[in-house]
């Protein structure tokens, strides 16, 4: 599938924030294949759920800020554990795929909320 792009911009900036919106479309179209090629079925919900650490399920699609502020990503979720000085490990894969990552943040698991948006199911 090929699609030509006309726009008229004026700046650096708005070539740039075009180009980002194409490459982050390109990506969803990547997930979406992905999803397709491996038949996992992924639902989104209308608002999102805050959850706690205790509430959140394997399967579970939470959107988080990860590398730079800003860079809003959506993983779903694994599993989660505490570990000594308040440091919480939660390991997630993207959505579509199916190997494992690993975040460390130093927050007491208590305390840790997730914003899940839906839901992965195979």
């Amino acid at each position: 599938m090929k699609f030509r792009v006309t726009a008229i911009v004026e700046s650096y900036t708005e070539v740039m924030a075009i180009a980002q919106a194409l490459v982050g479309i390109v990506d969803e179209l990547k997930i979406v294949a992905e999803a397709r090629r491996t038949k996992t079925t992924m639902i989104r919900y209308d608002k999102p759920i805050i959850k706690t650490a205790a509430e959140i399920k394997p399967g579970d699609i939470f959107r988080t800020e990860y590398g730079d502020y800003g860079n809003w990503c959506e993983f779903v979720f694994e599993s989660c554990n505490a570990h000594l000085f308040d440091t919480t490990e939660t390991h997630f894969h993207r959505k579509g795929h199916t190997l494992s990552e690993t975040c460390y943040s130093m927050t007491n698991i208590h305390k840790v909320v997730y914003e899940v948006v839906g839901r992965e199911s195979v």
